[in-house]
């Protein structure tokens, strides 16, 4: 099976009142993560305006499958993490932005 190569891989970690967002690139293993308020159009808005193909991670809460059905038509994959079960969320500390960008690797 052949691992495919997205444009753009995204992790969100979303809370009440803000969101983290990391991104990374096909052309680049650097990251960038932002702490914006929570806003579903506006993440929405983030997403259709990234040109190519887009993998997104969410971070398993009560707020995952709405997240999923909210975001489904603006990313090519999405796959939703269980934070109990993935190592890299339970080590070091913990921050929405530092979540969002261990999510992303």
């Amino acid at each position: 099976m052949k691992d495919t190569i997205y444009d753009h891989y995204i992790a969100i970690d979303w809370s009440i009142k803000n969101m983290a967002i990391a991104r990374m690139t096909k052309k680049s293993n650097k990251i960038t993560a932002i702490d914006v308020p929570s806003d579903i159009e506006d993440l929405q808005a983030y997403l259709k305006n990234l040109r190519g193909t887009k993998i997104l991670a969410i971070e398993e809460t009560t707020t995952s499958q709405w997240l999923y059905a909210e975001l489904k038509d603006y990313a090519d994959k999405i796959f939703i993490c269980d934070p109990n079960r993935n190592k890299l969320l339970n080590e070091g500390p913990k921050t929405d932005k530092i979540d969002a960008a261990k999510l992303v690797q």
